[in-house]
């Protein structure tokens, strides 16, 4: 999904051949997740619509300071063109205090009230282990989409790939609780050998070709309906705004909070 994943899928080259031949049926719900680097030339969102796709994911942030600088204008040119869409931070996770909720708040702020419209569910990317032990990436990984969910009312969904969830993250089953992205670009989705009881989307490509989108793409499949893909992106639905901030009150000296410079 960023210049690191280009890295990753060296470790699923082998099974280029197998995915190809079980791509998903035409009739599933597909559709692309793009960032910077699919902006060879001018995406044309309506082409990418008329193409038959259902959705789109779009790269927000990564770590604590950067935005996707295309961000912007794709998410309001997918919606324009009727596409699903929805957004997902890269995460950077370090040992600094206050790193997985810097992060968070970055991507809640360049995300605005975006998603308190129809949107698909905030995404947290996680590809890199920053150097963590398993029992510090899941507790950052938690900070962060808990963070997250207070702040925006929204459930988050988890992106990542199988051997990085066997490895730094121990196979933990502790986010079932949250929907599942997952890549594998092989003969049938994943749910991480278990970890999840099972997928909501699945990266089953990163060679695909989309009309609209110069050069390869990855592609993703809907484990679901039109109506439940709706459904998840709150269409027809209204999302209940964020918890106000707490006003200390007036015969009471707030504590004075410390500030942590973004990673």
């Amino acid at each position: 999904m960023s210049s690191t994943s280009r890295f990753r899928r060296t470790f699923v080259i082998a099974v280029v051949i197998v995915a190809a031949a079980a791509a998903p049926a035409l009739a599933a719900l597909r559709g692309p997740d793009v960032s910077s680097w699919n902006h060879a030339g001018a995406i044309s969102w309506t082409a990418v619509k008329n193409s038959g796709t259902s959705f789109v994911f779009i790269k927000a942030t990564e770590g604590g300071r950067y935005t996707n600088p295309y961000f912007a204008r794709d998410w309001q040119a997918s919606g324009d063109a009727h596409l699903i869409h929805g957004a997902y931070h890269f995460a950077r996770p370090s040992g600094r205090a206050h790193s997985a909720s810097s992060q968070a708040r970055h991507f809640v702020r360049v995300m605005g009230g975006r998603l308190q419209r129809q949107s698909l569910p905030p995404v947290l990317d996680l590809e890199v282990s920053g150097g963590l032990s398993p029992r510090h990436l899941i507790a950052w990984t938690h900070t962060w989409l808990t963070t997250v969910k207070r702040l925006t009312s929204r459930t988050p969904m988890i992106y990542s790939y199988p051997a990085f969830w066997w490895r730094q993250m121990a196979r933990t089953t502790a986010f079932r609780s949250y929907p599942l992205w997952g890549a594998c670009y092989c003969s049938q989705p994943t749910t991480f050998n278990g970890a999840w009881a099972h997928w909501t989307f699945w990266q089953y490509s990163a060679w695909s070709r989309v009309r609209g989108i110069r050069g390869q793409v990855d592609m993703n499949r809907f484990n679901g309906t039109r109506a439940q893909l709706l459904a998840l992106a709150n269409h027809g639905r209204s999302v209940p705004p964020p918890p106000p901030t707490p006003t200390p009150s007036p015969t009471t000296t707030p504590t004075p909070r410390p500030t942590h410079p973004d990673d």
